[in-house]
């Protein structure tokens, strides 16, 4: 009986053939869960802007008492007869450049919402506010904003959030329809 110690050439080129395999799925395996790890973290920063973004409007549509402009603006005058700071302000958002700026009463404007994108899909025209009437009212009722904000991730893949958010506005809020 002739005992070898050790092994083959053949066992040792069938161990590496396999060790490689499993190896290259790993890495493939790695890389997909890495992007899909940084696509999860682009998509929860579009997500956490917008609602950071809607809040700020909400709360400027609770403290306003009318509201004029539809399509790329929106106007929202704010007069706070309560006390001796008697003021009548108005906050004005406005679409360029991709961005959408908020400007209150004569401060500087400031950026309300980044990497805005001017997109239709379908009868989703972004950006856009629009003031609506529901019923047989003079004045205007509801306020609908829709948004699509996007960011390239670096690899040419766009990562898009929309919002689509309605505002029942409060008795006689908006203005008169002509």
């Amino acid at each position: 009986m002739n005992n070898k110690n050790g092994f083959t050439l053949t066992e040792i080129l069938l161990a590496v053939m396999i060790v490689g395999v499993i190896g290259i799925a790993l890495a493939a395996l790695t890389t997909a869960a890495v992007r899909e790890s940084g696509a999860g973290r682009t998509r929860l920063m579009l997500r956490n802007q917008i609602s950071l973004a809607m809040r700020q409007l909400r709360q400027d549509i609770h403290e306003s008492t009318a509201a004029t402009g539809t399509g790329n603006g929106l106007t929202l005058s704010q007069d706070k007869k309560i006390g001796p700071d008697h003021q009548n302000t108005t906050v004005t958002y406005t679409y360029s450049d991709n961005q959408i700026t908020r400007r209150k009463g004569s401060a500087a404007s400031t950026v309300w919402l980044n990497n805005v994108l001017n997109e239709t899909v379908g009868n989703f025209v972004s950006p856009r506010f629009e003031l609506y009437n529901t019923g047989n009212s003079p004045v205007n009722s509801v306020l609908r904003v829709t948004l699509i904000t996007g960011v390239d991730d670096g690899k040419n893949i766009v990562i898009k959030e929309a919002v689509d958010e309605t505002f029942m506005l409060p008795h006689g809020f908006a203005i008169k329809i002509d």
